[in-house]
Parts: structure tokens; C-alpha cells; sequence
């Protein structure tokens, strides 16, 4: 059986390969620089893309969620098919492009973008660096928040989707993406040691790059109400140590977002605002010549409150506290020049507290407490063939349980095959 499913992609693989190479056209246009033309006459500049097609065949004891928006037991396996910016289908085309230019011995230019069905077009990246001095500098643009670990861009990952869940979710973009905005940033070395620091505000709603990020929780209930979001301001920093002798690097980020929106819908005619507060963790280190394993914590808190002097009980009157919290543990083990496997595992927790206000009796009630617990394995295999070309085999085991009155488990599994050329 999974013979024939794996013949059967390799047989569709020209057509997609072809398709593949269409998806990258849109992201030279949204580019604010003419980089990736300008790129091959230039010594000083440096580009690269890769592109390919990606395939799933998706199991799951739970069809459907039975209470969306508070039983999700299908949803909250993480499957790829969750919450995909285009419309799922199990065979799709993606890609992605890095490019740099120097215009002179202290300032560049650079954009990162990526397209697929996942978090659809996506530019990550187009931004001015400039080095005032050999350990100090600054960027203005899209830029990186560099809070996460995310393997999107690495051409030698060893994953399809990756083994932290958080980089595979559009809800996660605030905090896995970039912004419009400005960074101050240290580089130093102390003996084999180096340190780079960064510092930066973020204004998504600049020139109209993320108009409706508001983190994963609504501002109204309901996909048919509409809102706006009336302002999105975020502050941050991380720190990068690197010890370049022993090939371990350690990275601590902070993120923190004040964010309102207003629904202007006549029956709900609310105000929303939002605080949130991220906090990420890795290490990366080899265990030996062959065998490396990295580890992760990301930890995040949302409290929102909504208020509306016409909207019915719990419908905007109420305060929401939602607590994420990600673990991850990865091993990469390199078999030879050309074949790498890898091993993941994470476990997550979602603990959602509301408090509905009644405005006519100015009583606060608790609704129901709701958590659910998530753990994912992962098993992948990378083969590089000649000319760039290369294949991922993956295999993801998901299962959760929510509990909101009563438990709600499932379970799920999905097998991935990627075929992809790196340039």
C-alpha cells in the first residue's frame, strides 16, 4: 500500500515540479526590492530558492470537531490539513527565496519569502541593514523577529513540517514571521564565543503587510462577524550565544504585543484589547560526530478583554486568559553525505480561562475551564540526489485530549512525501 501511494505521487511529480516553479512568480512581485534579477550580475550579492511539491495521506479517529471553538478534537492534532491559509489539498506545491545584496561595505539589503498552501504568500523579510560600526548596527523594513527556531528557510532541513508545531500554524505568524518595523542589533565575539543581541518594535499593520493579526483569538465570535484591527504594537528582543569550536548555540527571546480591535457589527458593537507576552528557548548542541539534538520551550500568554454595552451576555461582554505552552526535543543523525534522519517529539498545552461580565447585574461568572493536552512524533528521512534534487520521507503520530466538562481524545497520523530541487 504505501508502495504504490509513494509510485503514484512520483508519477505526478513533473506536473507538480512545474507548478512548483510558477509558485515562486508571485513572490519576486511583492518584493519591495528588485533583488532576485539584479542578484546573477552581481559578485556582491547572493540568492536562493527552493521549490518542490508535497504530498499527504492523512488518518484521523476524529472527522470532524464536535463543538467547534470549544471541542476541537479534530482540529487540535495539528495535522497539516489544520488551518491552511489556501484550500487543503493533499498533493500541493511550495516554495521559498533568500537574496542578499551588498550596496557597500556597511549597508545591505535582504528579503526572505515563502509560498505554500499553509500560511499561503509570505514575505518575512525586505530590509535595510546598516553597520555603524564593526559590533553595531541597525535594520528598517519587514524584519525577522528571530523569536523561534524555525527551519522554513534552511536548505538542508530534514522536515516537511516542522518538528516544533508552532512554525506550522498561520496562527503563530505573529509571533514565527516579521513585521514592519526596526531593529537595533550587537555582534561580538569573546574568544571562540559569539554573541549577537538584538532589540526591536514591530508595527504590523504598517502598509497594510498583517491589517487582521490578532494572534489565534478572535475579537468576535463567529466567522460572520467582521472586525477591525485598530492597532497592533509590539516590542522585543533575543540573544544568540555561539560557541563556534564545540557548534552549540543557545537562544533566548521576548516578545510582547498591545493590540485592539473593534467589531462593528450592530449586534455586537465591541472593543477588544489585548495583551500578550511570548517567551522562547532552544539550545542546539552535537552529541557526536554524526548525531546533534536541540531543544525548545516557547511559553505564551494572552489576556483579552471585550466590551460592549449592546452585545448579548458572553457574546463580547467577558475577559478571556490564554495560556500556551510548547516543548520540543529534536535528533538529527547523519547517516552519510546524502542521507539524514531525524527524530522529534513535542508536547503542548492549551489552558483557556473565560469570564463572562454581566454589565446590567456588573457580575462577573466563569465559564467552563478548558485545556487540552497534544503530543506529536515525528520520524523523517532526507535523501539528497545530484543537481540540487532531493526527497523527504515523514511520518507525523499526533493524539490530544481536551477537557472542557468532560474528556475528548483522538488521535491521528499522517505519512508526507516532499520532492524538491535546492538552488
Amino acid at each position: 500500500m504505501l508502495t504504490a501511494w509513494i509510485k503514484q505521487k512520483l508519477f505526478v511529480s513533473r506536473y507538480a515540479m512545474r507548478v512548483s516553479r510558477a509558485l515562486l512568480m508571485p513572490l519576486w512581485a511583492v518584493t519591495p526590492f528588485s533583488l532576485v534579477h539584479a542578484f546573477s550580475e552581481s559578485t556582491t550579492s547572493q540568492w536562493s530558492y527552493q521549490i518542490g511539491v508535497d504530498a499527504w495521506k492523512i488518518s484521523a479517529s476524529a472527522q470532524a470537531n464536535s463543538d467547534p471553538g470549544h471541542i476541537e478534537e479534530r482540529s487540535w492534532l495539528l495535522l497539516p490539513d489544520y488551518d491552511t491559509n489556501w484550500r487543503y489539498k493533499n498533493t500541493s506545491a511550495y516554495g521559498w527565496v533568500i537574496a542578499t545584496k551588498a550596496l557597500t561595505s556597511k549597508l545591505n539589503v535582504s528579503m526572505k519569502a515563502q509560498a505554500n498552501q499553509q500560511l499561503g504568500l509570505r514575505v518575512d523579510e525586505a530590509q535595510i541593514e546598516n553597520h555603524i560600526s564593526p559590533y553595531l548596527g541597525f535594520r528598517l523594513g519587514v524584519v525577522d523577529y528571530k523569536t523561534s527556531w524555525c527551519r522554513t528557510y534552511e536548505s538542508d532541513s530534514i522536515w516537511i513540517r516542522d518538528a516544533e508545531p508552532l512554525c506550522n500554524l498561520q496562527t503563530y505568524r505573529d509571533i514565527t514571521g516579521g513585521a514592519p518595523g526596526a531593529q537595533l542589533f550587537i555582534k561580538k565575539m569573546w574568544a571562540q564565543y559569539q554573541l549577537q543581541v538584538q532589540a526591536g518594535i514591530y508595527r504590523p499593520r504598517m502598509w497594510n503587510y498583517a491589517p487582521k493579526e490578532f494572534g489565534d483569538l478572535a475579537p468576535v465570535p463567529g466567522m460572520d462577524y467582521d472586525y477591525s484591527v485598530q492597532s497592533n504594537k509590539k516590542t522585543g528582543f533575543n540573544v544568540n550565544l555561539i560557541d563556534l569550536t564545540r557548534a552549540i548555540e543557545a537562544r533566548v527571546s521576548y516578545l510582547h504585543g498591545i493590540q485592539e480591535a473593534y467589531g462593528p457589527a450592530a449586534n455586537f458593537q465591541g472593543t477588544t484589547q489585548q495583551a500578550s507576552d511570548a517567551i522562547y528557548t532552544a539550545i542546539s548542541f552535537p552529541l557526536t560526530e554524526k548525531l546533534t539534538a536541540r531543544f525548545s520551550k516557547f511559553e505564551q500568554t494572552q489576556n483579552s478583554t471585550c466590551r460592549s454595552s449592546v452585545a448579548a451576555f458572553s457574546n463580547c461582554n467577558l475577559n478571556v486568559f490564554f495560556k500556551k505552552s510548547f516543548t520540543s526535543a529534536e535528533a538529527a543523525y547523519s547517516v552519510n553525505s546524502t542521507q539524514t534522519i531525524g527524530l522529534g517529539i513535542s508536547r503542548i498545552n492549551y489552558d483557556f480561562e473565560q469570564r463572562d461580565y454581566d454589565p446590567a447585574l456588573l457580575l462577573y461568572l466563569n465559564a467552563p475551564h478548558r485545556n487540552t493536552e497534544i503530543e506529536q512524533k515525528n520520524l523523517a528521512w532526507r535523501s539528497n540526489w545530484r543537481a540540487g534534487f532531493f526527497t523527504v520521507v515523514q511520518y507525523i503520530s499526533a493524539k490530544q485530549t481536551t477537557t472542557y466538562k468532560s474528556s475528548y481524545p483522538s488521535d491521528g497520523h499522517a505519512l508526507g512525501l516532499r520532492m524538491g530541487y535546492q538552488f
